[in-house]
């Protein structure tokens, strides 16, 4: 078996969708799949660490580009936004010899739109590839993207399974192709994956299986994906802690915060927070505050809260320093206002068993719902008084803090693991090959 992922948002920049896509080709590799990842790019010394970090095989990593900032959502994303580019990437997917082309975002401006534009337009050839799988991501249909319905929906005639991440990620798919999202089966939990299984093992070799019939993808009724599913995000297994943070050494209490330092993020309401925590809290352990990350907010925040006791500004981190940081804290917090398809940065506090703070929001409520403390978002009083809570039973061993909660927390993340998540897209990718989807 042989498959091409798309990624449309650039390596050197941190973001969810980016650790989605090099995390799945990474375990495919691993389980003995050709697996070869297309995405934009910045110096070669960050697509170098990207190889590495993730122990991909040589050349497998294609980086286009340049990738220029947009906003999008309420962030901005890196995407490339070269023709050139989008047209070399595009003949190479289609001329590869790929069994499986995964495309995630497929509706961020990326390659991808070529080759679905190509291959929705060619229906009566034989395609290039054996399935099309895309895996959709985004929380919120408003803007440009809610405007080009029509675009997507002949795009989404070239998709065979569509896999939103989330609830919220499926209901902003289904707006987009005007269809209901609630008949969607969804794969819950992951769970884990038998160590007998041989998915993976079955398709060492690289050359395609002349046992599998080509075929001509059908539409769906409404001319969209041929099937859809809700396919739950993974995590890295390197962010599972193996015992809970020993804060007595040091006397504090490290509460973290990882993320892009934009309004829609929620920094500042953790930084406002934090201050009422460290005026409150004159006795005992002293709170600190990690800030990782960086953004467009990174130097006003800087010159406004810079100098508030016990926050520490440590900017961009390497994936190796946040799973490191995030062992060593006792409290992960995530505030922010919205626009979150899924929480997997709070499954990776789970996992490193740190106490979760998070806004009240749909993409983090599914994920820590009965696991962490959920507050309004939007409202630094709460959120003081919810981090006041969590540092209390930090430092009593109760409540969220106790080691057994704290057991409970670790094993829901462990449904969600990378590989678990990468067994079930190679069974669909397997069902694409004989044609059972």
């Amino acid at each position: 078996m042989r498959v091409a992922t798309v990624c449309p948002y650039s390596l050197s920049a941190p973001g969810g969708v980016q650790g989605q896509a090099i995390g799945i080709v990474s375990e495919l590799q691993k389980m003995g799949v050709s697996a070869d990842l297309y995405a934009p790019g910045g110096d070669s010394g960050s697509d170098r660490e990207d190889r590495e970090e993730y122990s991909l095989s040589g050349g497998s990593l294609h980086i286009f580009g340049p990738a220029l900032a947009v906003p999008a959502n309420g962030s901005r994303a890196p995407v490339c936004l070269s023709p050139r580019a989008w047209v070399s990437v595009a003949r190479d997917i289609a001329c590869g010899g790929y069994d499986i082309v995964h495309l995630h975002e497929p509706f961020a401006p990326s390659p991808a739109w070529l080759y679905l534009a190509r291959t929705a337009c060619r229906r009566s050839e034989t395609p290039a590839a054996y399935g099309t799988v895309a895996t959709f991501h985004r929380s919120g249909s408003g803007g440009l993207y809610g405007s080009l319905r029509p675009l997507w929906q002949l795009l989404s005639r070239a998709i065979d399974m569509a896999c939103p991440v989330s609830s919220e990620a499926a209901r902003t798919l289904a707006g987009i192709m005007g269809t209901p999202w609630t008949n969607w089966p969804a794969n819950g939990t992951p769970g884990p994956v038998a160590e007998e299984s041989n998915l993976g093992g079955r398709y060492r070799q690289t050359a395609r299986q002349t046992t599998h019939r080509r075929r001509t993808p059908k539409a769906g009724k409404a001319g969209g994906p041929r099937r859809s599913e809700i396919l739950f995000n993974g995590i890295d297994d390197r962010f599972f802690a193996t015992t809970d943070p020993i804060w007595r050494s040091a006397g504090q209490v490290p509460v973290a915060f990882a993320g892009r330092h934009e309004r829609r993020k929620g920094l500042e309401l953790l930084l406002r927070a934090f201050r009422t925590l460290h005026r409150k809290c004159q006795t005992g352990p002293e709170p600190v505050l990690w800030v990782m990350g960086e953004g467009p907010e990174s130097a006003r925040l800087r010159a406004s809260y810079g100098s508030d006791p016990g926050v520490t500004w440590f900017g961009r981190v390497t994936n190796e320093e946040l799973r490191s940081r995030l062992r060593q804290a006792c409290v992960f917090c995530a505030p922010s206002m919205g626009g979150e398809s899924f929480g997997v940065v709070l499954l990776e506090a789970m996992a490193s068993r740190a106490v979760v703070v998070a806004s009240d929001i749909p993409g983090y409520r599914d994920v820590a719902s009965g696991i962490g403390q959920l507050v309004a978002p939007g409202d630094p009083a709460d959120l003081a008084e919810a981090l006041y809570t969590a540092y209390c039973e930090v430092v009593s061993g109760t409540g969220l803090a106790d080691p057994a909660r704290l057991d409970r927390a670790q094993d829901k993340a462990r449904g969600y693991s990378m590989s678990a998540l990468t067994y079930r897209y190679l069974s669909l990718y397997e069902q694409l090959l004989v044609g059972s989807v």
